[in-house]
């Protein structure tokens, strides 16, 4: 996480100018092939176009809005009305389209399978980390497994329309809302390992020799199954969950006000910590700390960070109007809220904490919101935040914003891999990728 000497100068929340300058190119790394559709200009080239376009034509926008516009790295139109959200591996990107196909691309643009399903695909994908089958849920019910270059593999007939994925190393995790299960599959075979009775919400989360169901039917608790085997290795007994996070060792869950740490491999229930004034929202798990935000009726929600050995709360923060988001990474955490807008409705906020649970910056983005905040992350050099029309990418030590992503689309999927960032137009069928540097 950032130092905090360097902190940002827009601490009071305002919208600040950037500043940027150089001759660095927007959406372009240095020697990559041209690719047709895809625009390159750098900062200075931009500033030069302004020049001969002249007063007149810059009526209805500012410099700032121009010289900050980012141009993909490269776009795709799919043969389809409608795309569903993209899932990213470290060299490849994945997405669903209403023209009843799966399409894929690798890192650098070129397509490596057009595969047809049975129905429209508009759920997200699920993918592995590196290499591995691609799996995919259509509307005709049923479940496709290919090769990242297209072959099929194995197939699963079902009757639900929709339903989430879940993939983590060999294993592969479906949940189906209308036959109210979770199933986990060996994602190269497609050999059943496990079935369970459960809820849709909230999903199963997997990691390295664990898969905790949150909700399973006739378990007092969540219930915690070898991925591998299918066997049950252990179960709490204290009811319902509303949300759930996997570390290293640690299974960390909230219900309500009371946030509980348990010991991945056994279940056994190391702390808990509940608080009297709040409810507990959404949840983080970073390298040492477990962060959770606060909701609060009369007054703003907090940021509250739990030392995750111990479970003492070290820290309070009052954020903005409504957390939405958290994003744990490098020893901190970033705060993804909603604040008033002088103009009306509302505006994503963004707040940047550091390893030492100091404040380091704040800021309030140009980001719309209707009262949730799509996704919030780290990749490459940025931190990047969307709501269902547009993404910005900010400098995650200062806050500074860096470009936005405003196309032509009422609703935007977002997915990442390593060191890219994906970004579909749900709405009108296109995929394209963005700069991370």
């Amino acid at each position: 996480m950032a130092d905090p000497s360097r902190r940002g100068t827009d601490t009071d929340g305002n919208a600040g100018a950037d500043g940027d300058a150089g001759d660095d190119v927007v959406g372009s790394d240095a020697g990559d092939d041209d690719r047709a559709g895809v625009r390159r200009i750098s900062r200075r080239q931009g500033l030069a176009a302004l020049g001969s376009v002249g007063i007149a034509g810059l009526a209805g926008c500012s410099l700032r809005s121009v010289t900050d516009r980012v141009w993909p790295r490269w776009e795709e139109s799919l043969s389809a009305t409608a795309a569903s959200p993209p899932a990213a591996t470290a060299d490849h990107v994945v997405v669903g389209g209403q023209d009843r196909q799966l399409h894929g691309f690798t890192a650098d643009g070129t397509r490596t399978l057009r595969v047809e399903t049975g129905g429209p695909v508009e759920t997200r994908p699920a993918v592995p980390t590196t290499g591995g089958p691609v799996h995919a849920y259509s509307t005709d019910g049923d479940l496709y497994t290919v090769t990242t270059d297209g072959e099929r593999l194995w197939h699963v007939e079902g009757r639900g329309t929709r339903a989430r994925l879940e993939r983590h190393g060999s294993s592969f995790v479906v949940v189906d809302s209308t036959d109210e299960t979770v199933t986990g599959y060996d994602a190269v075979t497609g050999a059943t390992r496990f079935r369970e009775t459960s809820g849709f919400y909230p999903p199963p989360v997997v990691a390295d020799g664990l898969c905790l169901l949150p909700a399973v039917d006739g378990a007092p608790g969540p219930v915690a199954v070898d991925p591998e085997t299918g066997d049950r290795l252990w179960t709490a007994d204290y009811g319902d969950v509303y949300s759930t996070a996997l570390g290293d060792e640690h299974v960390v869950t909230r219900l309500g006000e009371t946030v509980r740490c348990h010991r991945a491999r056994d279940g056994r229930l190391r702390w808990e910590t509940t608080a009297a004034d709040s409810v507990y929202s959404s949840l983080a798990v970073g390298d040492d700390r477990v962060y959770v935000s606060a909701e609060r009726s009369d007054t703003n929600d907090q940021l509250v960070v739990i030392d995750r050995e111990s479970g003492e709360i070290t820290a309070r923060h009052t954020v903005a109007y409504r957390v939405g988001a958290l994003a744990a990474a490098d020893g901190g955490v970033f705060v993804g809220s909603t604040v008033n807008d002088s103009d009306g409705g509302t505006l994503i906020r963004l707040d940047a904490f550091g390893d030492d649970d100091s404040r380091l910056w704040t800021r309030t983005t140009e980001l719309t919101t209707g009262g949730t905040i799509e996704t919030l992350g780290r990749v490459g050099r940025l931190l990047y935040v969307a709501n269902d029309r547009a993404v910005g990418a900010y400098d995650p030590a200062t806050g500074e914003r860096r470009w936005r992503y405003d196309p032509n689309a009422h609703r935007v999927g977002v997915a990442t891999g390593n060191e890219t960032l994906f970004v579909s137009h749900r709405s009108t069928g296109k995929l394209v990728r963005l700069p991370v540097d």
